[in-house]
């Protein structure tokens, strides 16, 4: 069987500028190519320099030069109709940027990927006319593109919430240039007391947007002796230049403390500092920030979504607030301070900005592309038809599965589940542990361990905030394409990672819409072991009636977000709230019938979901709440959720009250019944035995 050929991406990009945007676009090329997994081919000016530095095999005929705008579109319509593409990303500096090209694109019935560094509302980066660009992304625009390609999950999460994007939201997060990377990290000196610290602001020199018009109006309204300590230097160049100069003059007391140096290397201007200084109002994820981190200089920046998953809280302020960064930057003069900085940046840059980091986010999101998009890829060419062949090659593909984990305080419990991860015959996974507050000695066996296991990544809430937080704060950060939870008192069997995929590939091979996948789980108590029957499919309507999913679902990571994630604010039922959503918005769950699964069922005091009546009557009421369009009936059978036997609560006047609440009818005078009976039934046995 010949091999099918690679389907191209076509790489749009009509600026006529080059900047840190289209750096990550060749960075993004590259990886492209070096997988090999599609064919990537770039189309620009001609006189870009991106165009110039992409590699010579990927380069298409450029825009002509002369013509403006309909030459371009008339130049791109030709272009695409050549190459077929499967796949088009149009790079965009601003997220009003090219809306012509798109509307063209989409309106030949193209896929169209718009990749954008900045997906703030116009109105919160005080752009002129900001909220009547807002309204357009908004009633329009965002229902444009058949995707967004975002470079944070915070940047996509704020863009969802105020743009509210018809398509998905993908991410693809920043890097830097392989020999910055590989460069020796810079020396972190101490400073005498008389020797002042030397913040380094680098980059254009914009006022607005770089913030540097917030910097110098407050050095130069402040006493001095207020950051007597400090020295700046801006190194760049750009529009703010004269100002700067102009303001050093004028304020003479400025130039013992403020220095304007020419445009130099990266490397070259970290090298003369002790702490990279951003005070910008509004950032993509700067890259000049991942250098910094990469060469073990400590950052000090403004509060950004493009910011927050890289610099610790105590380094960032609120935007404008230049007093909290100076008041920052006085607490890194001493040289053990700056070192501990230095070591956590670099090693959230190995994390999470890395060239191999960067690899594995090129390759989930060519996955979650083609997933999203029905694309068929290489491996799936491997078998023209849905046989055993073909879900064995599906099987072998490798397919990044997370797994989550929350904990507080069971360090042997988690042990185990971590261990029943880890020995999965699908090993293309990752685990990331949610410690919420443990103080037992978790998160030291956490941090060795991932030193062991690039797989396990961890995160350590100081205070508990809940386990619903933890799921969601992982679900965010998880790189697989499916995501999947487990209890820390919980355990996989081998095949469970395995035998979800398999079937995942013969559902999306069939064109079947669903929301997820669940199996049987084996319950275990210091009593007894057993298994209960679940249905081959679960619709919205089957859950009011039970939790036929159980308490983890398997399903891609997108499905997760666009349901909402988990309720912080559900004191129980926190999972099937969540399954609810899901299931509704993006279609039935389906089952996976092996047993995969060992739930522990046994009483400790130290369990996270404690079996309390009062929180899971206010879980019911919510939930109630939440879907006031149900059948009453529905919310009726929701109430004898909470009167199983497997709660053991006993029957109260007030329980009939709330249920007969919902409405007065025979079936439902007869499903409290056989509820009533089958609780006689239990206590009878219990008693007996």
């Amino acid at each position: 069987m010949t091999a099918s050929p690679l389907g191209s991406w076509l790489f749009v990009d009509a600026s006529p500028f080059f900047g840190g945007h289209e750096v990550m676009l060749l960075r993004w090329i590259d990886e492209l190519q070096a997988q090999a997994q599609v064919r990537p081919r770039v189309l620009a000016r001609a006189s870009s320099r991106l165009l110039d530095q992409a590699p010579q095999a990927t380069r298409c005929e450029p825009f002509p030069a002369e013509g403006g705008l309909r030459a371009e579109l008339q130049w791109l319509r030709r272009s695409v109709r050549a190459l077929e593409p499967e796949c088009v990303v149009v790079a965009s500096g601003a997220l009003g940027a090219h809306v012509p090209h798109v509307m063209m694109l989409r309106a030949m019935g193209l896929r169209v990927l718009l990749y954008v560094p900045l997906l703030g509302a116009f109105a919160s980066m005080g752009y002129r006319l900001g909220a009547w660009k807002d309204r357009f992304v908004r009633w329009f625009y965002a229902k444009v593109p058949s995707g967004w390609v975002a470079i944070t999950e915070a940047q996509a999460d704020e863009f969802r919430a105020w743009a509210r994007p018809s398509g998905p939201v993908f991410v693809l997060p920043n890097t830097i240039a392989p020999e910055l990377e590989q460069a020796a990290r810079m020396p972190v000196r101490a400073r005498g007391p008389q020797e002042p610290l030397r913040a380094l602001v680098l980059g254009r020199l914009d006022a607005h947007q770089k913030g540097l018009d917030l910097l110098l109006d407050h050095l130069a309204q402040s006493d001095p002796a207020r950051y007597g300590g400090l020295h700046f230097s801006l190194v760049g160049d750009g529009p703010y230049h004269g100002d700067i100069e102009a303001t050093v003059r004028t304020h003479p007391a400025l130039a013992q403390h403020v220095q304007l140096q020419p445009w130099m290397s990266a490397h070259a201007a970290l090298a003369d500092c002790d702490v990279l200084l951003l005070c910008s109002r509004y950032e993509g994820v700067p890259l000049v920030m991942l250098e910094a981190m990469a060469l073990g200089v400590p950052v000090v920046c403004s509060d950004l979504p493009g910011t927050q998953p890289y610099v610790p809280a105590g380094c960032r302020f609120a935007v404008g607030d230049i007093a909290a960064a100076l008041a920052a930057l006085q607490t890194l003069r001493p040289v053990e301070r700056r070192r501990q900085l230095a070591d956590a940046g670099r090693a959230g840059f190995e994390a999470q900005a890395s060239g191999r980091a960067f690899s594995a986010h090129v390759q989930q999101l060519t996955r979650s592309v083609r997933a999203r998009f029905n694309i068929p890829g290489a491996a799936a060419a491997m078998s023209e038809a849905p046989g055993i062949a073909g879900f064995q090659a599906t099987r072998e593909l490798s397919m990044l599965v997370t797994v989550y984990i929350p904990t507080k305080n069971r360090l042997a419990l988690l042990q185990r589940a971590v261990a029943s991860v880890l020995a999965q015959t699908h090993q293309d996974l990752e685990v990331i542990v949610a410690d919420d507050g443990s103080t037992d000695g978790t998160l030291a066996w956490l941090e060795q361990l991932s030193t062991q296991d690039g797989r396990i990544r961890f995160f350590h809430h100081a205070q508990s905030l809940g386990a619903p937080a933890a799921r969601n704060k992982a679900i965010r950060s998880a790189r697989g394409e499916w995501v999947t939870g487990l209890d820390d008192d919980d355990s996989f069997m081998p095949e469970r990672l395995a035998l979800f995929l398999e079937h995942a590939a013969r559902l999306d091979a069939s064109g079947q819409r669903y929301s997820g996948l669940y199996a049987t789980e084996v319950i275990e108590s210091e009593k007894r072991s057993y298994t209960l029957d679940k249905p081959a499919v679960t619709e919205f309507g089957d859950l009011f009636r039970y939790n036929t999913i159980g308490n983890q679902i398997f399903a891609r990571r997108q499905a997760y977000l666009d349901a909402g994630l988990f309720d912080e604010s559900m004191p129980a039922w926190q999972d099937l709230d969540l399954f609810l959503r899901m299931v509704h918005k993006c279609g039935p769950a389906h089952l996976v019938p092996q047993a995969t699964y060992r739930l522990a069922d046994d009483d400790r005091s130290d369990r996270i979901s404690k079996k309390k009546k009062p929180k899971l009557i206010d879980a019911y009421a919510r939930i109630c709440a939440k879907w006031p369009d149900a059948p009453a009936t529905d919310k009726q059978r929701l109430y004898l959720q909470l009167l199983a036997p497997f709660y053991g609560f006993p029957l109260e006047w007030a329980d009939v009250r709330r249920y007969f609440g919902q409405g007065v009818s025979l079936s439902a005078a007869v499903a409290l019944f056989k509820n009533v009976v089958k609780r006689a039934q239990r206590h009878g046995r219990a008693a007996a035995a």
